[in-house]
Parts: C-alpha cells; sequence; structure tokens
C-alpha cells in the first residue's frame, strides 16, 4: 500500500460545509484531481499531499481560516470506518487509541498516532503526527485543525464527555483568533509545540467506555488484521524513537540505544548496516528534527540548543545547520520567524 493516501472518508462533510459557506465543492475538488461525484465508497483512497491542497485552498477562497476546525465538527468515529466502530467498543479509552495506533495505516498509512507519557507522569499525551516532507509542513496546517479537532471530538465522545483534556498542542502558530479555539476545544491551545496532540491525564484514559461490546470490537478487528497486517517496525524506526526519547534529557550513545533494545551493540551495528544507514546517520536526523523545531518553536539561545543537541561546542552545531538547512542557525530562525509573523499578520 502507498504511504501518501488517505481514505476517502477523511473528507467526510467536506462538500456540505464548502456548499453552506457560499462555495462550489465541485469547482475546488476538481482543482486538486479530485474528480469524484460525491458518492465514492469510503474505502477508496486520495493522495494525502491533494488533500493537504484541497484544505489549504478551501480556506484561502473562502476567508476561513478556521476551516480545518469547521470540518471537525462535522465529523466524528464513523469517518475511521471499522477502525472507528474498533475504538468505539474497546474496553477503555486508553485501549481505544491504542488500537488507533495500531491499526492506523488502514485510514492512512502516513498517519502517526500514539499516547505516550510526559515527565511526572500524571499526565500523558494523545500524538497525532503526518509523515510529510519539510516542505509541506506549512502546507498541511489546515489538515493539522482538521486532526486534532476531530481527535478532540472522539475523545470527548467515548469518555461520554467526561474527559476534560490538559492541554492542546499544535505546531504551527495560530492560524484562527484564540477565541475560536477556545470556543472548540474549551481552553486555549498551545501554538509552535515540538509535538502535536492533546495532553490528558491517565485517569482520563483509564476511564471504562460505556456500552462497549466485545463481539463488534472482535470483528472489527479482525477486518483490520485482513486489511493491514500488523508488521514490526525496522530496527531504524527502533532506533530513532529511541535516540529521540532518549536525546530530551541526554546524548545517546550506540550501546546505551542497544542496552534498550536488548542487543548487543555489535548486533544493533550489524542490523542497521543490513538496512543500509548506521547509528551516527540516525542521531543526526533526530538532531536536525530537534534543531528545526527548537529553532521554530522556541526563543531558546543559540547556545542552549547546541546544549540541548549535545555538541561540544556551539560551533559544531552551526556547521550542522549548514549541512541541513542551508543557513545558519539565526538566519533559519529569523526565516521562521517572518514566516510565522507574516501568517499572524494575515488573520
Amino acid at each position: 500500500m502507498a504511504m501518501d493516501i488517505i481514505r476517502v472518508a477523511g473528507l467526510d462533510g467536506y462538500a456540505g460545509l464548502v456548499e453552506s459557506m457560499g462555495g462550489s465543492a465541485f469547482d475546488l475538488q476538481r482543482l486538486h484531481s479530485f474528480a469524484g461525484t460525491g458518492n465514492e465508497s469510503a474505502e477508496r483512497y486520495y493522495r494525502f499531499h491533494d488533500v493537504f491542497g484541497l484544505l489549504e485552498r478551501t480556506a484561502d477562497v473562502l476567508n476561513a481560516r478556521d476551516f480545518g476546525l469547521r470540518l471537525a465538527e462535522r465529523q466524528g468515529l464513523n469517518i475511521l470506518g471499522a477502525l472507528g466502530l474498533a475504538m468505539r467498543n474497546a474496553p477503555t479509552v486508553r485501549s481505544a487509541h491504542q488500537k488507533a495506533e495500531r491499526f492506523i495505516r488502514y485510514h492512512s498509512p502516513a498517519i502517526r498516532v500514539g499516547v505516550e507519557p510526559l515527565p511526572g507522569g500524571e499526565f500523558e499525551l494523545i500524538s497525532f503526527d503526518i509523515l510529510r516532507p519539510d516542505a509541506l509542513r506549512d502546507a498541511s496546517r489546515q489538515t493539522f485543525e482538521l486532526s486534532i479537532g476531530l481527535t478532540f471530538r472522539n475523545l470527548k465522545t467515548l469518555a461520554d464527555g467526561l474527559c476534560r483534556p490538559r492541554a492542546i498542542w499544535f505546531q504551527h502558530e495560530p492560524l484562527s483568533t484564540l477565541a475560536r479555539y477556545r470556543d472548540l476545544f474549551g481552553i486555549t491551545p498551545s501554538f509552535r509545540k515540538e509535538r502535536s496532540g492533546i495532553v490528558v491525564s491517565r485517569n482520563d484514559l483509564d476511564r471504562p467506555i460505556a456500552g462497549n461490546d466485545t463481539l463488534v470490537r472482535e470483528i472489527a478487528e479482525h477486518y483490520l488484521i485482513e486489511k493491514c497486517p500488523v508488521t514490526r517496525d525496522t530496527i531504524t524506526d527502533e532506533v530513532t524513537r529511541i535516540v529521540a526519547m532518549v536525546m530530551r534529557e541526554r546524548d545517546c550513545s550506540q550501546a546505551e540505544a542497544a542496552e534498550l533494545l536488548g542487543l548487543k551493540p555489535r548486533t544493533l551495528q550489524r542490523r542497521l548496516t543490513d538496512e543500509n544507514t548506521n547509528f551516527e546517520t540516525i542521531r543526526d536526523g533526530v538532531r536536525a528534527t530537534m534543531a528545526r523545531e527548537l529553532l521554530r518553536s522556541t526563543n531558546l539561545s543559540l547556545t542552549t540548543i547546541s546544549e540541548r543537541l549535545c555538541y561540544a561546542e556551539p560551533s559544531t552545531f552551526t556547521r550542522s545547520c549548514r549541512r541541513w538547512f542551508g543557513q545558519s542557525p539565526r538566519d533559519f530562525r529569523r526565516a521562521a520567524t517572518q514566516t510565522a509573523s507574516g501568517s499572524v499578520a494575515g488573520m
């Protein structure tokens, strides 16, 4: 299955919303290679990048910077098909999101979701991300707002309205007024974060789901397994995840990564070689991702960021930035700030 696709159901409610706002859904969809009649099977797929472009253009044409949020208000668990059915019939809110983590590839192989503990142990992050080139980051903001809005609504549905998110995180700058976000989420989100997702308490995640049906869940899971058999992550994926986790606190060595994976360092090195990579390449990629987010999303000094990335000297960080981004850290931050300021000024 190709990575850059999403089920047609991901745009449920789009045409009705556009028409209600005085636009032409047919004309907008035609501009982005959506040649359907509006009666396509929900099990068909669109190219995800076409969806990015469609939502961004629609927001511009209709002068509705909250278009993604509006569409989220028209969607629910049902757009996830069999996955939504499995989630609705899971025993707890946590297990519902674990099923999403396991089977989200059924809805789109490009989406990554998960439930991750936060420092302190009291709260956890329901994370959301889309695998996409960095060049498409700004072109996916409406899609992220739709997705986080939908995740929020699904969370409330699963918990029968009793779950109270403690924070909403977006990686981009605000697209709408803060009041508009509060209208949907009940709280003011945090923007320009390193991650996107919803912060909830452990107790809320462990809430039972009322009326869940074991038989229905098992039937839905059987269907999902047939549609997208569970595959193991590559060793590259596992090492990347471990390095990113450890480097939030300290540097990560190959020996430590091997220990956390229950492998000997030479075994880890051999398995990475089999996948045409090595530990230093993976750590360099994690550093690049961290640098990009810290430069864009924080006001930390360049020296502090260099230390966070575990460089011995700021000059080494500067050389790495030039290699990653073709710019010094200062120039990269200035360009990112100017882009964000221009977007906010246009609201």
